[in-house]
């Protein structure tokens, strides 16, 4: 994640300053992937935001521009927020002992094929959010 300080100068340049992604990146020296990636947060963020202050009466579809315009500072916590959608999973030993007892009861060391095992018929276990490289580096881990 980027420094709140990178976040807001994402935020006024694109948004205030109306400058092009890859305009951005370059003053920013950051991956236009990467700015991208923020801006699309921002919008959503905005258009949350938008319907809010609408609701309240705060401003109107038409002026919301200006309104942020000219008081982005007070919501610029709201408009750069960002909360990490993807579950950190950790493969402890146990899912390492499931991984190889079903190895050896399907009698492969596949990865595809363990996968492709779980996903047909696991889906109650916890094996079954495990990502392909999450069960070959399990393999790898019983080999040593």
């Amino acid at each position: 994640m980027l420094d709140k300080e990178i976040l807001i100068s994402i935020f006024r340049l694109r948004f205030i300053g109306k400058l092009s992604l890859r305009k951005i990146s370059a003053d920013l020296k950051i991956h236009r992937d990467t700015v991208s990636r923020y801006d699309t947060i921002m919008k959503k963020n905005l258009s949350f935001l938008k319907l809010e202050l609408i609701e309240l009466g705060t401003c109107d579809e038409d002026s919301f521009d200006m309104f942020i315009k000219n008081h982005w500072k007070s919501y610029i916590d709201r408009i750069i927020s960002f909360t990490h959608t993807r579950m950190k999973r950790v493969l402890t030993d146990d899912i390492v002992k499931a991984i190889h007892k079903l190895s050896e009861i399907l009698d492969t060391t596949s990865p595809t094929e363990i996968y492709d095992y779980i996903g047909e018929n696991l889906s109650d276990s916890p094996l079954y959010n495990i990502s392909y490289s999450s069960i070959r580096r399990a393999l790898l881990k019983i080999e040593k």
